[in-house]
């Protein structure tokens, strides 16, 4: 999977495919994400949690500084110099080993947008298989970030609706929060 505002690197494909051979287990992999300048994108993470969605999403970020409100779910303290097994790999580049998704859809389209990426390496995890993040191939990503940049816009409402999404369908209404967010539905539509 490779979003259309993405650059690849030198052999980034060939180092992708070399390490899934190389790595019977791996169901997914992903690249080292970079911006134009150069710098890191933090594009391997931990499953979101409740708290940690509430931190980097809701009006409780605002009393938080910037580079607290992520550090533990995107991995802002761990190397990025080293291959890794990872929870999920940030969607804009993603190979993905075909017999892993064993007869279902690579992505769930129940998703408004956002967060299939998480589902899918999720789904791939239940399943016993490993995602890892392989920075010696190296993608430039054009992240706009538009659900990040900006609290109360159409973006992070639908980042929130798939977030509520993913919740809902992996660790059931009760335990995702509905309570925490009454009136509040993830339409099918």
């Amino acid at each position: 999977m490779l979003n259309p505002d993405t650059v690849l690197g030198e052999g980034a494909v060939d180092t992708l495919v070399k390490f899934m051979e190389d790595h019977p287990d791996c169901a997914a992999c992903g690249p080292r994400l970079v911006f134009p300048d150069g710098s890191l994108q933090y594009s391997c993470r931990r499953f979101p949690t409740v708290s940690s969605t509430l931190l980097r999403r809701s009006p409780i970020r605002l009393l938080l500084p910037r580079e607290r409100r992520g550090r533990w779910h995107l991995m802002i303290s761990v190397s990025h110099a080293h291959e890794m097994q990872v929870d999920w790999m940030l969607g804009a580049c993603i190979l993905v080993r075909r017999g892993a998704i064993g007869g279902t859809k690579l992505l769930d389209e129940e998703f408004p947008a956002y967060c299939e990426d998480i589902d899918l390496c999720l789904r791939l995890k239940k399943r016993g298989w490993t995602t890892y993040y392989v920075p010696s191939a190296t993608v430039v990503h054009h992240h706009q970030a538009k659900s990040d940049s900006r609290l109360f816009c159409r973006e992070s409402l639908l980042h929130a609706k798939s977030m509520l999404h993913f919740f809902r369908k992996h660790y059931g209404i009760s335990r995702a929060g509905h309570d925490l967010y009454p009136g509040i539905s993830v339409s099918r539509t």
